[in-house]
């Protein structure tokens, strides 16, 4: 009997397994649709090498944000990383309420401030110096709130713009000068009443035409948290009404979503139409991250995948991005920073790293198109041949594609073809061009990128040198 029974045991199972086939069958095409994309759009890349654009502006990228996490020179420990990283530009704010600027008899005394400035000079880079906070010499309330000697504020800022900026100072050139920080949040100011944003810019705009013998600098804001539209129409306005100089509009961005930063973008372009005056006024995101919060995305793939992303969107459409922050604070576990604090380390963080993938980047615009829900992409032509670059970015972290990539235009020979991978293993192969077009593909898991590169070989040359990424 015990035979029968292990028979009939088998016959169940054998059964059950038959009936639920198709059940598994679908459930198994629904995870393998969701690991390609079957609620988005598959990228499809196609690239003309004929059809050469613009030259890509790197400089719209390498530019850092410095957040107050010490009261001290947070940018000297780590000067070698910020130049390594090919930094044009680094933002600090708290400049007046960390560096003791204002002394209680109401004197000026930059030298703290002028060791901060001097170590972003040593990294390679130039300061972009957000005129925050308000001095507590000056309302003997709370850094936010309006001063009540507007007089005072007006003499304060024009003394800074003629330290870094006249030939008296340091005389640097092209500083950039940002009329406080994320005013809507700290202090609660607005544009319509008080404490009111414009009076502030009105007073800070004053002092800096009251500036001479300088270099050339720039002067702007409002540093909002978020791109608003109001802001900037009444920003504009008024300094079109008064006669005051603004020469760029900046605002935050914190999202997952780079779309959202370039709907900003063009949301302000529409704005300008209405202003021609201001249509060469620039554009600046001064903080942008993935989240306002501390989190994990900044430590992980995720938040290093939307670095390139949004760089990758935003290439051609923005004149400056400040990714936030450059370091940890001192108790940070899970900080905005790129970089660890010294205390533990000074370690490059995946983001980190990104940028210096970013980097790789430079040339003149192919033109590519074809990208998808996930995948953006730029081409582009430089020294060492043709280039694409491709990031797959998802902030699920589990969409996978094998990218389908045609490309017409190339010259007729033989090639070897460069695959470096963020994060995966990079390797060569051979193509040879007979018929002006090549057929390849990419396979990019979730939140990694990938440039292939294209290197004509002569004849009598098949094994010429590929340069070293590192």
């Amino acid at each position: 009997m015990k035979p029968f029974k292990n028979k009939r045991k088998g016959n169940l199972i054998t059964l059950f397994l038959i009936l639920s086939l198709p059940f598994l069958l679908v459930a198994f095409k629904k995870f393998t649709d969701y690991r390609k994309g079957a609620s988005g759009r598959l990228a499809d890349i196609q690239v003309d090498a004929s059809v050469v654009g613009e030259k890509i502006n790197p400089s719209m990228w390498r530019n850092f944000a410095q957040g107050g996490e010490e009261r001290t020179n947070m940018i000297l420990p780590m000067q070698n990383n910020i130049k390594n990283l090919k930094t044009e530009y680094v933002r600090i704010d708290h400049i007046y309420d960390y560096y003791n600027v204002v002394q209680s008899d109401g004197s000026y005394n930059f030298s703290q401030l002028d060791e901060i400035v001097m170590s972003i000079l040593n990294s390679g880079a130039k300061p972009f110096l957000c005129l925050s906070y308000i001095p507590e010499e000056f309302n003997h309330k709370n850094i936010t709130s309006p001063p009540d000697n507007w007089q005072k504020w007006q003499d304060l800022v024009q003394a800074t713009i003629e330290r870094y900026s006249s030939s008296e100072g340091m005389a640097i050139n092209n500083v950039y000068y940002e009329v406080f920080n994320e005013p809507d949040l700290f202090g609660g100011w607005h544009y319509n009443k008080e404490p009111n944003y414009l009076t502030l810019y009105y007073y800070s705009s004053k002092a800096a035409a009251n500036v001479k013998n300088s270099q050339n600098f720039m002067i702007g804001g409002p540093a909002t948290t978020n791109f608003y539209p109001n802001w900037v129409k009444s920003l504009l306005n008024y300094c079109q009404t008064n006669n005051l100089r603004i020469d760029f509009i900046s605002w935050h961005n914190y999202s997952l979503s780079p779309q959202q930063s370039l709907n900003s973008i063009q949301e302000f372009r529409q704005i300008l139409l209405d202003f021609p005056d201001y249509s060469q006024i620039e554009s600046i995101i001064s903080e942008y991250g993935p989240t306002a919060d501390k989190s994990n995305l900044y430590q992980n793939k995720i938040g290093a995948a939307y670095q390139l992303a949004t760089a990758v969107n935003l290439s051609g459409n923005i004149d400056k991005m400040f990714a936030f922050e450059l370091k940890d604070g001192p108790d940070d576990n899970m900080g905005w920073g790129l970089l660890t604090h010294e205390s533990k380390g000074l370690e490059s963080k995946l983001r980190y790293q990104s940028f210096r993938f970013l980097n790789l980047i430079n040339g003149r615009k192919v033109l590519l198109s074809g990208e998808g829900s996930w995948v953006q992409g730029l081409a582009f032509i430089n020294e060492n041949g043709l280039n694409i670059f491709l990031t797959n970015f998802d902030a699920n972290n589990i969409h996978y594609e094998n990218v389908p990539i045609r490309i017409n235009g190339l010259l007729t020979g033989n090639y070897k073809v460069r695959r470096d991978y963020l994060f995966g293993n990079d390797f060569l192969t051979r193509e040879n061009v007979s018929n002006d077009e090549v057929i390849l593909s990419a396979p990019l898991e979730a939140n990694d990128a990938v440039l292939i590169t294209f290197y004509l070989q002569s004849e009598t040359d098949q094994s010429a040198n590929i340069p070293n990424r590192n």
